[in-house]
C-alpha cells in the first residue's frame, strides 16, 4: 500500500463557508497525514476565505494565495495543511477544480474532489488510498455516501449509469450496480493525479453538473477503470449550496443534451422526443 504519496484535497467554496469549514474539519482528523486540502472559493464576496482562515489555523497551518500562485503548488516540498485560493469569480466546479488539477497533474500522487457540503471519517482517505493503490489497472474510485441527516440510509455507491434515451442519470443505490458505472460522481472522486495527464482536465464548457460524467467517460474511452469502495464513507448534507432548485434543473437539463450530442448524437431525436 503506497501511503507515502501526497495527496491533494480539492474543495471548491460558492458561498457557504461554514459547510467548507466542517468539511475540512472532519478531513484534519484523517489516518492519514500526508495530505494538503486546497480550498478554492469561487468568487463568493461573503469574506469566505478570512473566515475560513480564522477558523482553520486554530487547529493547523493555513497559506492564503492568488489563483495565479497554484503554479507553484507542484515544487513545493512542504506544503502547508491547508491553501486558501481565491478565485476572482464563479467560474464553475470544474474550471475551479482545474485552476489546481494543472499545476499537480505530473506528479506522482492522489487527488481527491470532494464537495464541501461532505463529512467524511477519520479513515476514508485512508481506505481511499488502499483501495486504489491496490487496482491492477489506473483507476477513478468513487465512495459509499450516506445521509448526514440519516446516517443508516444510502445515497449512493460512488456514482451512477447514463440514461442514453432519456439524457438523465441514475445514481446507484447498491454494491451490485457497481459492476458497470457510467461515471463517478464529483462529489467524492478519488484517483492518482496521472488519470488526469491521460484524459485531460475537466470539460469547464458544462459549468455546473455533467462535467464528472464527461470526464469519466473519456477516462473509459481511455482504459482506465471505475469502481467505489464501500468501506470508503462520507456522509452528504445534500446539495446545501445549488440546492434542488431552477438552477440546478437548468444545468441538469441543458448539460444533459449537451453529452448526448458530444458522445451519442444519433439519439437525439429520441432524447428530445422523450423530453
Amino acid at each position: 500500500m503506497t501511503l507515502g504519496r501526497h495527496t491533494w484535497v480539492i474543495i471548491v467554496n460558492y458561498l457557504n463557508w461554514q459547510d467548507t469549514l466542517e468539511c475540512a474539519m472532519s478531513l484534519l482528523e484523517s489516518t492519514v497525514r500526508n495530505f494538503t486540502i486546497v480550498v478554492v472559493d469561487n468568487g463568493s464576496g461573503n469574506h469566505s476565505i478570512e473566515n475560513l482562515r480564522q477558523a482553520l489555523e486554530q487547529k493547523c497551518s493555513v497559506s492564503i494565495i492568488g489563483s495565479e500562485e497554484l503554479i507553484s503548488l507542484s515544487v513545493l516540498s512542504n506544503p502547508p495543511r491547508i491553501f486558501l485560493v481565491q478565485h476572482s469569480h464563479n467560474a464553475g466546479f470544474a474550471a475551479a477544480n482545474n485552476l489546481v488539477i494543472s499545476s499537480l497533474r505530473s506528479q506522482d500522487g492522489w487527488v481527491w474532489l470532494l464537495n464541501p457540503d461532505m463529512i467524511v471519517l477519520p479513515d476514508t482517505m485512508q481506505q481511499l488510498i488502499a483501495f486504489t493503490d491496490q487496482q491492477k489497472e489506473l483507476t477513478v474510485t468513487g465512495s459509499l455516501v450516506k445521509s448526514w441527516q440519516d446516517k443508516n440510509k444510502t445515497i449512493m455507491y460512488g456514482g451512477g449509469k447514463v440514461n442514453w434515451n432519456t439524457a438523465t442519470v441514475t445514481e446507484v443505490v447498491t454494491a451490485a450496480g457497481t459492476a458497470n458505472l457510467d461515471y463517478i460522481s464529483g462529489a467524492s472522486l478519488f484517483c492518482h493525479l496521472s488519470c488526469f495527464s491521460v484524459v485531460g482536465l475537466l470539460p469547464e464548457e458544462y459549468f455546473l453538473v455533467w462535467e464528472e460524467t464527461d470526464w469519466c467517460q473519456r477516462a473509459k474511452q481511455a482504459g482506465i477503470h471505475l469502481a467505489v469502495c464501500s468501506e470508503a464513507v462520507c456522509y452528504d448534507k445534500i446539495s446545501t449550496v445549488i440546492g434542488k432548485g431552477f438552477l440546478a434543473q437548468y444545468y441538469y437539463t441543458r448539460n444533459g443534451l449537451f453529452f448526448i450530442r458530444r458522445y451519442k448524437k444519433d439519439k437525439m431525436n429520441r432524447v428530445l422526443f422523450a423530453a
